[in-house]
């Protein structure tokens, strides 16, 4: 696994939005002033607004009004996706700081559906969607194509919009030699300086015999993964974990599960419910390996996984680059 340098900051789930007044009809994005002070802000969980004459924003204007989106399109699987934008007036989103589709031609009437292919590594990509309403209904909708979407075409929503400082998929992962055998965590030096460092999409290890990392021990070691449990929609959440071993999982510095009785022979299998907000949550999971084969299984049951019992993995879990996304 290769090492990676990264603090564990928290950003929720979606885009921010600033909303700004238009003092008359204009015709291009360029003859709108983001950089003002904006009238409103707020957040979005997706742009899927289609024919619409609500306001944006409580009380908001439903006329000459504009909106810039930011945050991060934070990608699973690498490959190639087409970026779907559908507006009535002039839009453009940029990906990484670059121009991927416009539909700011004012010579166009109606709606104005533009899209554009590019490659997207696996990983967080800053993104920011530029906006303008001039008058009647209002239509914004963004959508993509590709190894996330199963190829469909959908709307962008859920845990592959996030805010704050740029995110990168997955857990941090630190680990340590231990001296001998022990019986529980607290036995294991966790502050200690680690031997390796690195990252994991998921943990899903069951019955192995392999290093979990390069040249690593297969006996005699701890590990401790931090990161950010992700959580599109609210709701009551049963959190399993599966070990051969002592472990323990925290989540908002709360003891969840702890799998951390020595009695315990053979797998140890401890699971809770717990209730999770919206938003982004702080997770850490902590495990020590004596001897013989390795079994480390994280898994969740709840509304983001359709109430199903699956491995907690892709975008619902995230560490956080201490570099700030760049602006545009």
């Amino acid at each position: 696994m290769a090492t990676n340098e990264q603090s564990s900051i928290r950003g929720p789930v979606g885009l921010k939005v600033e909303y700004h007044l238009l003092p008359d009809l204009i015709d291009t994005l360029s003859e709108a002033d983001f950089d003002q002070e904006p009238v409103a802000e707020g957040s979005i969980d997706s742009l899927d607004i289609y024919r619409s004459r609500e306001a944006f924003w409580e009380d908001g204007a439903i006329n000459k009004f504009a909106a810039r989106y930011s945050g991060n399109l934070n990608v699973v699987t690498a490959g190639t996706y087409e970026i779907f934008l559908t507006t009535d007036d002039g839009a453009s989103v940029y990906v990484d700081g670059k121009l991927v589709v416009s539909n700011d031609d004012p010579s166009l009437d109606g709606l104005r559906s533009g899209f554009s292919e590019i490659e997207l590594n696996s990983g967080s990509h800053s993104i920011e969607i530029f906006y303008i309403e001039n008058r009647g209904s209002q239509t914004l909708r963004l959508e993509w194509s590709g190894p996330d979407s199963g190829n469909t075409r959908k709307i962008i929503s859920g845990g592959s919009f996030s805010q704050g400082n740029k995110e990168l998929l997955g857990l941090k992962v630190e680990y340590h030699l231990l001296p001998d055998l022990i019986d529980t965590l607290s036995e294991a030096d966790f502050d200690q300086e680690p031997v390796a460092e690195g990252s994991i999409d998921s943990l899903d290890i069951y019955r192995s015999r392999e290093a979990f990392w390069e040249d690593g021990a297969i006996n005699k070691f701890a590990a401790r993964y931090s990161g950010n449990l992700n959580v599109v929609t609210a709701g009551t959440y049963e959190i399993f974990l599966t070990t051969d071993d002592g472990a323990a999982v925290y989540v908002d510095g709360n003891l969840v599960v702890s799998n951390d009785d020595p009695s315990l022979d053979g797998l140890r299998s401890g699971f809770s419910e717990i209730e999770l907000n919206s938003g982004s949550h702080s997770i850490e999971i902590f495990y020590i390996e004596n001897r013989g084969s390795q079994t480390l299984r994280l898994e969740w049951s709840g509304p983001d996984s359709g109430g199903a019992r699956e491995t907690i993995t892709g975008s619902s879990l995230t560490q956080v680059k201490s570099k700030p996304m760049s602006p545009l």
